[in-house]
C-alpha cells in the first residue's frame, strides 16, 4: 500500500507510481510560502522622515515596489516579525508628516526609537501593545 491508500476493503485508492508522478507537482505547486508578518522601517536619502508600515511578505519586496513611485533612494532600515505597524503609528502620531511618513529624529535615533518602542510597549501607556487590525487590508508585497 502507498500513501494514497486505505485498508477498508473494498475502497481502493492506490495510485500508480505513472500517476503520482502526475499528481506530485500539481500537488507541490499549489503550497504557497508561509507569509510571515513584518513590521519594517524605510528611510528616504536626504530626508529625516521614515515610513513605518507592514507587509505579509518580503520587506524587501515591499522596499522595490515603494521605490518605483519615489525619486530618492529608500532604504531598509529595520524590520522585525509581527504586526506592530497601527501600534506605531498611534504612538509617534504626534511625529506624522504624512500617512505612514514620520519624522522621529527629535526622538533620537529613528532605528532605536522604533526598536525600543516594541521592546519597552508599557513605557507610554497610552499605547496599545498591539492594535487590532480590524477590517484592513495587508500592503501588497
Amino acid at each position: 500500500m502507498n500513501a494514497y491508500s486505505t485498508e477498508e476493503p473494498g475502497y481502493d485508492t492506490s495510485v500508480s507510481p505513472e500517476q503520482e508522478s502526475k499528481l506530485l507537482p500539481r500537488v507541490a505547486k499549489r503550497r504557497e510560502p508561509v507569509k510571515v508578518p513584518t513590521t519594517y522601517l524605510v528611510g528616504m536619502e536626504g530626508s529625516p522622515l521614515v515610513k513605518i508600515g507592514f507587509t505579509s511578505g518580503d520587506p524587501k519586496k515591499r522596499l522595490a515596489s515603494l521605490q518605483t513611485g519615489q525619486p530618492m533612494k529608500l532604504s531598509l532600515l529595520w524590520s522585525s516579525e509581527g504586526d506592530h505597524e497601527s501600534a506605531l503609528h498611534h504612538r509617534f502620531a504626534p511625529h506624522r508628516v504624512r500617512g505612514e511618513w514620520f519624522d522621529l529624529t527629535p526622538l533620537g535615533d529613528p532605528v532605536q526609537v522604533v526598536e525600543d518602542a516594541i521592546r519597552f510597549p508599557d513605557k507610554d501607556s497610552t499605547v496599545p501593545k498591539q492594535a487590532p487590525r480590524l477590517g484592513r487590508k495587508a500592503h501588497r508585497s
